[in-house]
């Protein structure tokens, strides 16, 4: 199968260098993850994940870091004063706080617009993009990250 990527989040495609004969259309987590990470070392954060003292968590999806901070605030943690938490893609169930979660928007309207094209051109018998499109989005600040830089 081929690859096509973005060029440095700028949501311009970059053709594949190898093609199979399907189309997939996947937001681009990936750069989701790093964008959340350097907003999370923009914060001051410097401790991310399972090493040492834990400062924040990056979690692969909203619907995760939600059950992550009920988790955290079941066991008297206070999120973000204790503890940061981010998620990538900006997507919950309804009933679920949507103003809390720091998190990487995916453009799903994008990536609708992508799949019907590329499924409409191959219906056709058209050329359309073979390999995996990736379509980037945008950090969304919330209230689940504190800001951990040093003052002085």
């Amino acid at each position: 199968m081929g690859y096509t990527g973005t060029t440095a989040g700028t949501g311009k495609v970059k053709p594949a260098e190898k093609t199979g004969n399907i189309g997939v259309i996947i937001p681009e987590q990936y750069y989701g993850a790093y964008v959340m990470t350097d907003h999370l070392i923009g914060k001051g954060h410097r401790q991310i994940g399972f090493v040492g003292r834990v400062d924040a968590y990056l979690c692969n999806c909203d619907f995760i870091a939600d059950i992550v901070i009920q988790n955290l605030e079941a066991k008297r943690y206070q999120v973000p004063q204790d503890i940061s938490v981010v998620g990538i893609d900006d997507f919950r169930p309804s009933g679920v706080d949507d103003t809390r979660i720091s998190t990487y928007k995916v453009d799903m309207e994008r990536m609708a617009e992508a799949c019907v094209g590329s499924l409409i051109r191959k219906i056709k018998g058209e050329t359309y993009v073979k390999g995996i499109q990736l379509i980037s989005g945008e950090i969304v600040c919330k209230r689940s990250v504190a800001d951990r830089r040093s003052t002085g």
